[in-house]
């Protein structure tokens, strides 16, 4: 098994191997037993990339530097061209993020389409997002051109490159 972390930008910061791991077996660990302080240095954005030759399943979980909030989400397998964000909500308390990485092999044009609750086209943003680069923003940071983007419900991302990508609130 191997466990790369990757900055924001692409660049492969470190990588951890695991020669074997067993059936059923599994890897707990926090990132920085993993990797050296060289990964976790000021401006570093990194998401990880987990490889194997057999089948692995399995979570990430991460949360707030405060430790105040987390979220678990399961290791992706899948990639797609296009991908739905079924839900985002913003309020005075809540604000939705979405993440997309760009897995493919070539640098990807990657469309964000911003719907109300009725299915509106509300805006539409573009970003050209090269190889294992990872997009990570807030609604409102996302559609600055909505004036308020408290009306945006569901978001549509759709590439040139297959991507991976989440949400979280």
């Amino acid at each position: 098994v191997d466990i790369r972390a990757i900055d924001a930008d692409g660049t492969e910061l470190e990588q951890v191997h695991f020669e074997s791991l067993a059936p059923k077996a599994a890897i707990s660990a926090n990132l920085t037993e993993l990797f050296g302080p060289a990964v976790f240095l000021e401006g570093h954005d990194i998401w990880l990339m987990v490889e194997s030759p057999a089948e692995i399943r399995g979570v990430a979980v991460f949360g707030t530097k405060d430790r105040l909030g987390a979220t678990a989400l399961p290791l992706f397998g899948l990639s797609a061209p296009d991908l739905v964000f079924p839900y985002v909500y913003i309020d005075q308390e809540w604000m939705t993020g979405l993440a997309v990485i760009n897995v493919g092999r070539e640098l990807a044009a990657v469309t964000f389409r911003a719907y109300s609750p009725t299915g509106e086209l509300i805006s539409v943003q573009e970003v050209a997002l090269p190889v294992w680069n990872k997009y990570a923003r807030l609604i409102d940071q996302m559609f600055p051109d909505v004036a308020d983007p408290s009306r945006i419900r569901f978001v549509r991302a759709d590439s040139t490159q297959p991507l991976i990508g989440f949400e979280a609130f």
